[in-house]
């Protein structure tokens, strides 16, 4: 017997020379896993994640692996998610565009901005600034939620009846809804 205090050497794993044909689509945990362990092709022989088709390629036309190939398409990822939501204050902040009765110049202007800084923000390109947002909620009554969420609530009656007039794609100056308005006036007089 040896008396104890040696150290064996560390032992120093390589990645096999096949583990650089690894797809890309395979997480980095996993990916990790299958360069230390040296098993590169340890999920091509996993029938859970396969699906042979007729061809015998696991139903993907180039035979790779197919893992992460079919994620739950109701599953929405953060950034579909973000996108999303940019795109919609980028439509709220057109209706709030147009209820001012402005162009994108104008706006620029009104907001002491730059016009492409407007147009960039009104086409989903950036996220608009909250200095700039609280500006424009200073000067017209606008609140974060209704720019941000979409939420009503805290708004002048007046102002969110007719951004909401603006999100169904009409304009409340149409004369349509100006009857509407004078047919209830008319009502509040004869209750009189």
């Amino acid at each position: 017997m040896t008396s104890g205090n040696t150290l064996a050497p560390p032992v120093v794993r390589r990645a096999p020379r096949h583990a650089e044909r690894l797809p890309d689509d395979l997480p980095p945990a996993k990916r990790r896993k299958n360069l230390i362990d040296g098993h590169a092709d340890e999920f091509d022989s996993d029938p859970v994640h396969k699906q042979d088709d007729s061809n015998g390629n696991n139903g993907n036309p180039r035979g790779q692996n197919t893992l992460h190939a079919n994620p739950n398409p109701l599953r929405k990822t953060e950034a579909a998610m973000a996108e999303e939501m940019l795109k919609e204050i980028a439509t709220r902040l057109a209706i709030i565009r147009e209820e001012l009765k402005l162009s994108q110049d104008g706006m620029g202007e009104y907001l002491h901005i730059g016009r492409s800084r407007w147009l960039n923000w009104e086409r989903a390109i950036y996220y608009p600034s909250p200095v700039i947002m609280k500006r424009l909620c200073e000067y017209t009554g606008i609140t974060f939620d209704y720019i941000y969420r979409g939420v009503h609530a805290g708004l002048p009656r007046a102002l969110s009846v007719r951004l909401a007039i603006r999100e169904q794609g009409d304009d409340p100056d149409d004369p349509e809804f100006q009857d509407v308005r004078s047919s209830r006036a008319r009502r509040g007089k004869q209750d009189v």
